[in-house]
């Protein structure tokens, strides 16, 4: 591996496990799937949480297959809404998700 071949890894690595930090900040259960799920994280799921979200991570420039190809290629569970976070280089993190899944979560929020 060269080392810039590295450095991006550690930048994917150290993304994913600071998003854990922040969803245990906010209150939730966290953890990578790098290690000790292997098949999840083949299955394009980088974040295990008690969140009704499943999590697909990415901390590149350009987006390659597109955000609704990553999406799609997550598995579909009872409960856990797919959820694509993006992070570029000196850009905020974003969060993509499909619109009828964000309907649900207004609907949701508006009958509580």
């Amino acid at each position: 591996m060269t080392q810039t071949t590295i450095n991006v890894r550690r930048k994917g690595i150290d993304f994913e496990q600071n998003f854990c930090k922040y969803l245990r900040v906010l209150g939730w259960t966290a953890s990578t799937t790098r290690d000790s799920f292997k098949r999840l994280d083949r299955q394009k799921v980088d974040i295990i949480t008690n969140a009704p979200f499943a999590f697909q991570l990415k901390r590149m420039e350009r987006l390659r297959p597109s955000p609704v190809e990553i999406l799609e290629s997550m598995p579909t569970k009872a409960g856990k809404t797919r959820v694509l976070v993006h992070k570029q280089n000196h850009k905020p993190t974003t969060v993509t998700m499909f619109l009828k899944d964000f309907e649900l979560l207004l609907l949701q929020k508006n009958d509580g």
